[in-house]
């Protein structure tokens, strides 16, 4: 798939890198006429942190222990692989035999349960592990991994999310004695649009975004970047998908519930989000899963058309970001960014219960406009066009089809989504 300007869909990490003298140039915007959402303008000057070889030291040994887990867990993974190869063949040799009496039996089950339990337990370390391996291997790839300490206030400790132009860190902030979230953005403009547009969804509510702090500017390198604190949550959804596998129905319901409030409201206040998606969805507490929206640099008003083909996550496009020929076509046929909301929503709770896509594998942006075009041409009227690997209630196969459907004027806005989703209740 095509790398947009998004946070990837991962949460965990630590990264490398020698011992520097790390200078760190604190600047206010370049601009003195940028909106009055930067919370904090400072004048240039040159900032050393008078303790950061010590926080150097910290990040460093952070950064060994968290190898060392990646190191020990591989291990782990793979003498579990071993065991299992063997247990298996003795499985295989054990079924073949017949059965001579109900004790017999019975251990065979035992053994049965056993192997599946052994199964259940290499998968979740493999998952882990390999969850490791990336997030060490971007940290190694960052450029801040070299300076733990922006603007004297913020010292870096772990990688929690990288896109094309952007980065997203677990910082500790010396000011507030806390952990917080920093991402930092080499597109100002678009660091900007998202604060202001975070702190219009959080004006009277800090329900349904994940609360934004403070937006600055730093130059690092020769290269100037945006910094945005916020709130640092759990993990996004897309990593407990990864790690917790697919949701019972009433689970992913209860994330949807949550989703279709929080784009109700936006939509109420003539906003359309504009590229929701799993990554963008971070889990608040993960024993009651309670997530909010992040992420608001591509949210637009509502009726706002389809820009076809740009400005989005290709996997939660709509099926008319796709298929139309021009944004003058989409802007003709009455397409809107609300609907296109819905869209995303349909496959977050297809993806919720299944861990798939509901457009079936794919590799590339054309290879899933070729299955978009496929299901688009079905015309579906109810759940025929939609593949369930395993079964749900009828009630749920219902929404999926509603938010799924080829036809945007079909598909539901998120108040009515909100309705349907109250009959289940």
């Amino acid at each position: 798939m095509e790398i947009d300007d998004d946070i990837l869909e991962m949460w965990t990490v630590e990264g490398p890198s020698k011992s520097k003298v790390f200078i760190d140039h604190v600047k206010a915007p370049p601009d003195q006429d940028m909106p009055s959402s930067f919370s904090k303008q400072v004048t240039t000057s040159v900032t050393v942190h008078p303790d950061m070889l010590r926080l150097r030291a910290v990040y460093l040994q952070e950064h060994q222990l968290l190898v060392g887990e990646m190191t020990s867990l591989g291990q782990d993974v793979d003498r579990q692989r071993r065991d299992l190869d063997i247990e298996e063949l003795y499985m295989d040799q054990v079924l073949q035999q017949p059965v001579t009496c109900s004790e017999h039996e019975q251990s065979v089950r035992d053994l049965q349960e056993r192997l599946a339990n052994k199964r259940r337990s290499h998968k979740a370390a493999k998952i882990r592990f390999l969850q490791l391996k990336r997030n060490v291997l971007l940290q190694h790839q960052s450029e801040f991994a070299t300076l733990p300490c922006l603007n004297g206030t913020l010292q870096l400790r772990r990688l929690l999310g990288r896109g094309a132009s952007s980065e997203v860190w677990q910082a500790h902030c010396f000011s507030t004695d806390s952990l917080v979230a920093v991402k930092l953005s080499a597109n100002i403009q678009n660091a900007t649009v998202e604060f202001d547009n975070h702190k219009l969804v959080t004006a009277h509510s800090s329900r349904y975004a994940v609360p934004v702090h403070t937006l600055a500017h730093t130059t690092f390198h020769q290269r100037e970047y945006a910094i945005m604190t916020m709130d640092c949550m759990n993990c996004d959804l897309a990593h407990y998908l990864e790690t917790n596998g697919p949701c019972a129905p009433l689970l992913a319901r209860h994330i949807l519930h949550q989703l279709a409030l929080a784009t109700t409201y936006m939509h109420e206040n003539n906003m359309a989000h504009g590229d929701l998606k799993p990554g963008n969805v971070l889990v608040k507490d993960v024993s009651a899963v309670t997530v909010q929206l992040t992420d608001f640099h591509l949210a637009r008003p509502r009726y706002d058309p389809i820009d076809v083909g740009v400005n989005a996550s290709p996997s939660y496009a709509p099926p008319e970001w796709y298929l139309l020929p021009t944004t003058a076509d989409s802007c003709e046929a009455g397409t809107t960014y609300e609907k296109a909301d819905v869209w995303a929503l349909g496959v977050i709770y297809y993806q919720s219960l299944f861990t798939r896509h509901p457009m079936g594998s794919f590799s590339s942006k054309h290879e899933l406009q070729h299955n978009m075009r496929l299901y688009s041409s079905s015309h579906p009227t109810s759940t025929s066009s939609l593949h369930f690997p395993t079964a749900i209630p009828a009630m749920d196969m219902v929404i999926l089809a509603r938010c799924l459907h080829p036809d945007w004027t079909a598909r539901p806005t998120a108040m009515e989504l909100l309705a349907m989703l109250s009959q289940l209740t």
